[in-house]
């Protein structure tokens, strides 16, 4: 049996591709104080061998890295948000495609402090990005919804409440959004930096 490492902060584990669910479920009895997790790339992981991993963490994650865990569902993402949504400060879900439009809905209702959020190549639509605009979270300064093509014009009115916290905000790829609404969006959010 090995012993707990009461220390260890921060983990990074990227591009492993023998990583998987079996050796999730360990890290997390080992490492319970984590403040910091990085497992992009980490493609062969699911929510079974996440999820347990979540809940060991007793000190509550501020930075969480899952991108390109393609496998992963909004179940990481609701449990993320309801044990660590009084910590978390940023998450990337880049190239997640299976997450959508509930995941959004649960950061929006539980993760006040977050700040710095992408969910490019998801599957969010203009109801994820309302869903956000009415969450709890007044700290949100980065966000990224670069190719998620299900986004339209609809989302403008989310998108401008959204940015009177943002100064980062990336629309790339997002073909049904229009050049009319970008150019309505950087004459409104001046204080915003926005790719488009």
């Amino acid at each position: 049996m090995l012993s707990p490492c009461e220390s260890l902060r921060c983990l990074s584990i990227r591009s492993c591709p023998g990583f998987g669910s079996t050796s999730l479920a360990m890290v997390g009895k080992l490492c319970p104080q984590l403040h910091h997790l990085d497992l992009s790339g980490l493609c062969g992981i699911t929510d079974a061998g996440l999820l347990p991993l979540l809940e060991s963490c007793e000190a509550g994650l501020a930075k969480v890295n899952l991108s390109d865990c393609s496998n992963l569902t909004d179940e990481v993402v609701l449990a993320l948000a309801r044990l660590h949504g009084e910590t978390l400060e940023l998450l990337n879900l880049d190239g997640c495609q299976k997450i959508t439009d509930a995941s959004l809905a649960a950061l929006a209702d539980s993760c006040p402090l977050l700040n710095d959020l992408d969910v490019s190549k998801c599957s969010i639509t203009d109801s994820g990005v309302v869903a956000l605009s009415h969450g709890s979270q007044h700290n949100l300064q980065i966000l990224s919804f670069s190719g998620c093509s299900m986004i339209s014009n609809k989302s403008r009115p989310a998108l401008e409440q959204l940015g009177r916290t943002l100064v980062g905000l990336n629309l790339q790829h997002c073909n049904s959004i229009s050049s009319n609404t970008i150019e309505s969006l950087t004459e409104n959010l001046w204080r915003c930096d926005i790719l488009s």
